[in-house]
Formats: structure tokens, sequence, C-alpha cells
């Protein structure tokens, strides 16, 4: 029998959210991160020490989370930017992920985002 990576992955993973997926493109960043954080093999790929309860990773998690559960679709804008800045902190590891092509290609886009966001935020404040 072969060996299947996103079976092995799903012993960390809440199998009422994860059972159906066979591949980590068919897995959200929600299940992706919690691999990352739960398997210490990872811990040898980021240079932040995964070790520590306040990793990039679990900052990532918890900030995504907090956008997930969060009551209102209206974010203030110090917490828009402290989600882009932990995304961006994130993808620029300069361990395994900052090579990455797809990973450059998001950090331009949050730049983007981040860009477009402030300048409606500024245009909201000077209509004031």
């Amino acid at each position: 029998m072969a060996h299947k990576p996103m079976e092995t992955c799903k012993i960390v993973l809440p199998p009422d959210r994860y059972a159906d997926k066979h591949s980590a493109g068919d897995t959200d960043f929600n299940g992706i991160i919690n691999v990352i954080i739960n398997c210490t093999e990872f811990e040898a790929e980021f240079a932040d020490d995964l070790r520590q309860t306040t990793n990039i990773c679990v900052k990532a998690r918890d900030v995504l989370r907090n956008i997930r559960h969060a009551s209102e679709t209206d974010m203030p804008d110090c917490e828009m930017f402290n989600v882009i800045q932990t995304l961006k902190i994130l993808l620029s590891d300069k361990k395994c992920l900052i090579g990455l092509n797809e990973c450059q290609a998001v950090l331009i886009k949050l730049d983007q985002a981040f860009s477009g966001h402030m300048l409606r935020a500024c245009s909201r404040f000077l209509e004031q």
C-alpha cells in the first residue's frame, strides 16, 4: 500500500472537517497550519522556533480564526494591519517559504490589498 501523506496529516486534524480531504490542495489554511503546528517534523523547516507557544504559525492561525469567528464583517484598520503583517511575516520565512514563487505572489497581493484598504480608510477619514 502506498503512503498517503494527507492520511497521516489527518491524525492531527478534526475528523469532522477533514475526513473528505485527499490532498493539501483540498485543505483550507486552518488545516494546513494546524498540521505544521502539531507535527514536530516541521520544527526544522521554519526559521521561527515552532516549539514556542507564540510562534508565527500560531499567530497566523489565531488572527485568521478571529476573522472567521467575527460577528461583524467590518474590521478596524489596526486589526487589518495586524492580519496582513502576520501573514507577511509567515510567508517571508527565510528558511522555507521565502523562495517559493507562490508565497512571493501572495506577498504582492497582500501589499496591494493593504494599500487599497488604507486608501479607502484615508478617503473615509477625509470625508468626515
